[in-house]
Order: C-alpha cells, then sequence, then structure tokens
C-alpha cells in the first residue's frame, strides 16, 4: 500500500507534549522511571537513533526544509513512546529515546514502530522525502538500572550500527568497550565546551632557508577531568561522526581570536595563525559569517587568520567553495589546502578555487622510498607553476629538511622544529625571531 507523504511536524510544538524534553533534562526525565521500573521486574530501554544522510536534505532543499524533517521526526517520536517513556533531540540529526516499563515483545514492537516512523515519506519543500535510521539499542538486562550507563550504552550500539553501513540497528551487548569509550566522549563535548576544557597549542611554520618563524597552526587539545589528556585523534572523528566538530570548530576559531587579541594588547609579537576546518562546519551556510563575527568581536586584522582546509571539504561543492573561500581572500584571511596530494590532487581542481598556499601530506614526507619523493616534488613544482606557498608538514629530521630544500619546498613545519607548545611557549619562540637550524 502506497503511503501518502506528510508533513506532520508543522504545527507540532515540543512543549505540548509531556514526553518530549529538552537534552539537558532527559537523563533526569528517565532516572527514576528505570530504577522503579527495575524494581518492578520489568526493564527499561534506551535507544540512541541518527538520520541516515540527512545533510543531503539540508544541502538539496535547504536549511529550512531540514528543520522541518527534523521537526516531523521528532513529533512522530514522541508518538511512539506515548505515556511510557520520554525522548529528545540530541541536536544535529541525532535523538534519544527512552521506554521504561516493558517486556521484550513490547520492545520488539516499539522498536518496530519507530522505524516505521522514521521511514514514513514526509513532504517538505514540495518534496517527498524519505529517511533512514542508524540506532543503537540498550536495556537494563544487559547495562543495568544506572541512566547515565544507558544512555552510554546505546550511544556505543549506534556508533557500532553507523561503522556497520547504516540503515540497522544494533543492540548493545556487554564486551563492546571500545564503543562504550567512545561514547562516553559524545556525552562530554557540552560539558568540554561550557567548562573550557579545550585549549589550543601552536606549532609554528618557518621559512625553510632562514628558519624564521612565518605563522602558526592552533592544534586543539583536550583536558578531560577525569581521562585527562585526551589526544585529538581519540576524539575529533567521534565530534566529526556525530556533528559536534561544528560548534567545537567555532570555539576554535573564536579562541584563536581571543588569543591573537590578548597577544596584540600585551604588545607581544604576533604572526599569522591557521586553524583548521572540518568539513562539516565549512559547508554550513553561515561559516563566512561566524568567521566574520569572530574577527570583529576580537577586533583582529583577517590578515592574522589562515583558514586550513583538506580537499575534501572543497571537492563536495566546488562552486559553493569557490564562492566561500572568495569572500575569505576578499577580507584579507589565507587560505591553505591541508594533507594536499591524497585526495582530489589535479591541476583543473586547483584552478577552481582561489587558494594560499598548499600543505604537502606528512605521508610523502615521511616516506623513505624514492616514490613518495618523487610525487612530494611533483606538487611542489606545480604549486610554484600556480603561485602557492608550498609547506612540507610533518619534518622530523635534519635530512627531510635538506631534501625539502633542495626541492625548494618554501616553509616547513613538524618535532624537527618544535612540537605543539602552549601559548606563552610560543610567544617565547616569537620573541626568539627565528628558530636556529
Amino acid at each position: 500500500m502506497n503511503r501518502r507523504p506528510v508533513h506532520d511536524g508543522a504545527a507540532w510544538n515540543p512543549a505540548d507534549a509531556g514526553n518530549w524534553v529538552p537534552r539537558e533534562a532527559f537523563l533526569e526525565g528517565m532516572a527514576d522511571r528505570v530504577s522503579e521500573a527495575v524494581q518492578r521486574g520489568r526493564h527499561a530501554v534506551t535507544l540512541c537513533l541518527d538520520l541516515d544522510q540527512f545533510r543531503a536534505v539540508n544541502y538539496t532543499l535547504g536549511w529550512e526544509a531540514g528543520d522541518q524533517v527534523i521537526g516531523t521526526v521528532a513529533e512522530r517520536l514522541s508518538r511512539c513512546i506515548g505515556e511510557q517513556g520520554v525522548g529528545t533531540h540530541m541536536g544535529g540529526d541525532e535523538f534519544a529515546l527512552c521506554l521504561w516499563d516493558c517486556g521484550e515483545a513490547e520492545e520488539a514492537a516499539w522498536l518496530e514502530r519507530v522505524l516505521a516512523a522514521v521511514e514514513a515519506p514526509i513532504r517538505v519543500a514540495g518534496r517527498e522525502v524519505r529517511m533512514t535510521a542508524s540506532i543503537g539499542i540498550a536495556s537494563t538486562m544487559e547495562c543495568g538500572p544506572d541512566a547515565q550507563r544507558l544512555l552510554q550504552h546505546a550511544a556505543a550500539a549506534l556508533l557500532e550500527a553507523k561503522e556497520g553501513g547504516r540503515n540497522t540497528f544494533r543492540l548493545y551487548m556487554p564486551g563492546s568497550r571500545s564503543f562504550v569509550d567512545h561514547s562516553l566522549l559524545v556525552y562530554d563535548f557540552e560539558r568540554a565546551l561550557a567548562e573550557r576544557e579545550f585549549f589550543l597549542e601552536f606549532q609554528p611554520r618557518v621559512h625553510a632557508e632562514t628558519g624564521v618563524i612565518t605563522s602558526a597552526e592552533a592544534l586543539l587539545r583536550w583536558r578531560h577531568p577525569q581521562r585527562g589528556r585526551v589526544m585529538p585523534g581519540a576524539f575529533i572523528p567521534i565530534a566529526e561522526r556525530t556533528g559536534w566538530i561544528v560548534p567545537i570548530g567555532r570555539w576554535v576559531v573564536e579562541e584563536v581570536c581571543r588569543q591573537i587579541r590578548e597577544w596584540l594588547d600585551n604588545g607581544q609579537p604576533v604572526v599569522r595563525i591557521a586553524v583548521n576546518v572540518s568539513a562539516r562546519q565549512f559547508q554550513r551556510e553561515n561559516f563566512v559569517a561566524h568567521i566574520t563575527e569572530a574577527l570583529e568581536a576580537h577586533q583582529v586584522d583577517p590578515r592574522l587568520l589562515e583558514i586550513e582546509l583538506t580537499e575534501t571539504a572543497v571537492v563536495e561543492d566546488v562552486e559553493s567553495a569557490r564562492k566561500k573561500l572568495g569572500r575569505l581572500r576578499d577580507m584579507g584571511i589565507t587560505v591553505s589546502i591541508d594533507d594536499f596530494g591524497v585526495g582530489y590532487s589535479s591541476l583543473s581542481f586547483l584552478h577552481q578555487i582561489p587558494v594560499d598556499a598548499l600543505k604537502l601530506d606528512r605521508s610523502f614526507i615521511q616516506e623513505s622510498g624514492v616514490g613518495g619523493w618523487s610525487v612530494m616534488e611533483t606538487i611542489i613544482d606545480l604549486g610554484h607553476r600556480l603561485n602557492l606557498c608550498v609547506v612540507g608538514e610533518g619534518v622530523e629530521t635534519e635530512c627531510q629538511l635538506a631534501l625539502l630544500r633542495d626541492r625548494r619546498c618554501d616553509e616547513v613545519q613538524g618535532f624537527f622544529f618544535s612540537r605543539p607548545v602552549p601559548a606563552a611557549d610560543f610567544v617565547r619562540l616569537l620573541a626568539a625571531s627565528s628558530i636556529q637550524l
């Protein structure tokens, strides 16, 4: 039977639904009821749900249409919960639901209703939209009655579902510790931003021949209250997958501008600071506005800011990227392509977008064979033909530096010169005006 597409979220108000709460109230809303259900010999189920390929709606139909889809799905999920549970919109395209006082048969029926609610067609912006979802499920039968643990385990199962190909669901089972560890970080991001647990370190970029510091790259770090220092490789991929990379990335831009202003106010030397921007962050329609707001709020000259993007972030929509990068460069902001050489490297690609620099992927520099150095030499020559500054990353030895100099690489960066250091230490490096090679 063909189902008529509807947009049933247009007039729905979450505040009118007694079972739909703000994200920050979700755990509190489920905690007591979950415990009570377990004491009565019943159990509770928590579900984390992520809409698959939701960004395609935003890109093709616009952000307003995307908001309408989120509202529609939220309303449908609220109806699925009824009076025996609670739900919330976690942000982006992710939702969390908890159903208490249920048995195994009721759990299976509930999951079927949730899947049907998501997959039912939606009419929005004159188009029929069909969504699928990746779902992670955790039950008190495996996780116990603790609400926080239940939510964390459901998030762990969701990550496993997404990595398994999407449009599927996974039930958390004890022993999946790697997913649990990752999920713990997801629900710490909001607190980390509010409590300023994130901080920046700065790694200098130097002129290959003179050793004079020309700029620096701001690198994100996390000082977790329980885990200590969390390395970027452990949390950046999670932030990317869950959409948290957007507010985190915005914080980085604002913090760099704040730090530059502090240096200027203190009469300290300042060079251009580069910020890594994720594909998700760059593809937001208000990306350029956010950059402009940060610069204006701290009264920072745009020439002191550099934006680093990967090739992948640009090629998903070259025309949109060209316009955004053009606006940034018109302001005086430097634009560089990071990790160049491992994605869509080509002469035609570089001709289409306004950039100032190429940063060679470190794999070419650290490759011991002739092949890696041969590719690197070709890229350096390509960059110079296009009047671009070419930067070698990951320089760790004097031999690597010598080879880059021989191939006329313009600037270099790596542990051979300095590890990433706190702001105060970076100022001392700048005060010395150059690094002795």
